[in-house]
């Protein structure tokens, strides 16, 4: 017996150029569901049960729920975890080393510094992450860029994840980042002559 299958194409979805400002205050809080693309300034109250990224301080303090891991560098201890800003062409797969939190939460107040795998303050960087779109499903991954700023405002750019789950992603050159803003330009164009 013959068995056929189709295969899978993956795609990989992107939120569009967003540039949300991270204000540096007590109260300043940004909130994204990496599956939906929504936003808020408030805590969302399906924080738990969807993949939100939560980005305070100026994006000196990330935190998810217990549906999203950050790709971390150094050890991977519950609640004392680095998120890790990586380098162009890096790959976020199964084999990456992601952050297990505590009691399901992920947080890193400790990414900022002088080392090449800390984000630097006024520098775009990059997060890579897994998360599910529910507990117990299947697993995406994604990159994030973000500029981190410990006094003033951080800015969330953009994020984009693989379609296909457990198909790994790369963080893009800097150069594929406008081609993919350019590609996205000329279609909603071509829409809008279509109509």
């Amino acid at each position: 017996m013959l068995f056929f299958t189709t295969p899978s194409h993956s795609a990989v979805i992107y939120s569009g150029l967003q540039n949300i400002a991270i204000p540096f205050s007590p109260t300043g809080e940004v909130y994204v569901n990496l599956f939906t693309n929504a936003t808020s300034s408030t805590a969302p109250v399906d924080f738990e049960t969807s993949p939100w990224l939560l980005a305070f301080f100026g994006g000196s303090g990330i935190g998810t729920g217990p549906l999203v891991r950050t790709v971390v560098t150094g050890g991977v201890i519950a609640g004392a975890e680095q998120t890790a800003n990586l380098t162009y062409g890096s790959v976020i797969d199964a084999m990456s080393r992601f952050s297990i939190g505590d009691a399901g939460f992920n947080g890193s107040e400790t990414h900022t510094g002088p080392a090449l795998n800390q984000f630097q303050l006024g520098t775009q960087g990059y997060i890579g992450y897994a998360f599910e779109t529910t507990g117990g499903g299947s697993t995406y991954f994604g990159v994030m860029r973000i500029t981190v700023d410990n006094t003033g405002l951080g800015t969330l750019h953009d994020w984009s994840y693989q379609n296909v789950p457990g198909m790994p992603i790369s963080v893009p050159e800097p150069s594929r980042n406008l081609l993919v803003m350019l590609a996205v330009a000329t279609a909603s164009c071509r829409r809008r002559r279509a109509s």
